[in-house]
């Protein structure tokens, strides 16, 4: 009896010992798996991140040059209109119609 008690706790303590091995072996195998594939990931970020920060930068410089418009058209406008008024103040002195 005592032989076969002897023999089934030897049997499960390597079985137990097989047991654990086989799941740090599995454990290591799948972190460095992960590890792998988020640097991967990592990797695809920054190019994203780059070109996102490209694109914004390229947006945000044709921004500046279409305030700048926006800000040069008002006066060119007013500009414009004087001119306008001076030609027709001097069309009259001249006395010639439009």
């Amino acid at each position: 009896m005592t032989e076969s008690v002897l023999t089934a706790l030897i049997t499960g303590g390597l079985a137990l010992l097989g047991a654990v091995y086989s799941a740090k072996k599995g454990q290591s195998r799948l972190m460095a798996e992960i590890e792998r594939s988020s640097a991967l990931n990592d990797a695809r970020l920054e190019g994203r991140i780059a070109l996102l920060s490209q694109r914004l930068d390229d947006l945000t410089r044709e921004v500046r040059r279409h305030n700048g418009f926006a800000e040069r058209i008002p006066a060119l406008e007013e500009r414009v209109k004087r001119a306008c008024g001076r030609g027709g103040e001097r069309s009259e002195e001249l006395g010639v119609r439009s």
